[in-house]
């Protein structure tokens, strides 16, 4: 457990068993453990593998340099391959008959954003076209209904507003009557 400096709280820190011993014998401080350890990190054998892993690590990075291509392929500013490049690839076969100008890319591509746009407001203006409420297609009756009576004190209080109910017109059908068992139109 290690108290942080910033927050003031205990937390767990991963130790090597290194660090592990040295805090065991009492070195807690860097330098104590340093001071203990010089003597070590001096030594002959051990300066030979820093040696060695120091050669390893730089024959790695030769050998990821060699892998990387001579010439880097970064496109010209004019929007074309360069010629090397496109000597290559016509080798393969492989040819561009017209290039685009980054200037063209960045304005089709304006364009097809305008063009989303555009289809976006109108889908938006017809789909608020359809959600007005359109005139029913049967006939409405208005219906008004006797205020209602609210208790205020030992009477009733009739309220001033009237409440007006639309209500569609009934389609008339036709009614059965059960009459004894038998079914009447």
């Amino acid at each position: 457990m290690v108290i942080d400096p910033l927050t003031k709280k205990p937390r767990k820190v991963p130790l090597t068993p290194a660090e592990v011993v040295h805090l065991r014998k009492g070195r807690v401080s860097t330098d104590l453990q340093y001071a203990h350890d010089a003597d070590r990190l001096r030594e002959a054998s051990y300066t030979g593998r820093l040696r060695l892993i120091e050669s390893l690590a730089a024959k790695q990075n030769e050998y990821k340099e060699k892998r990387r291509p001579i010439d880097p392929r970064w496109l010209e500013p004019s929007g074309r391959l360069p010629p090397a490049q496109e000597s290559r690839l016509s080798v393969l076969g492989v040819r561009y008959a017209s290039t685009t100008c980054p200037g063209d890319i960045v304005k089709n591509l304006e364009e097809k954003r305008l063009a989303q746009e555009a289809a976006k407001k109108k889908l938006a203006e017809q789909q608020a076209s359809n959600e007005r409420p359109s005139s029913p297609s049967h006939p409405v009756i208005s219906v008004c209904v006797r205020p209602p009576a609210v208790p205020a004190g030992p009477d009733l209080v009739q309220s001033r507003i009237p409440i007006v109910i639309a209500v569609p017109q009934l389609a008339v059908s036709q009614t059965f009557i059960s009459i004894n068992g038998y079914i009447a139109t």
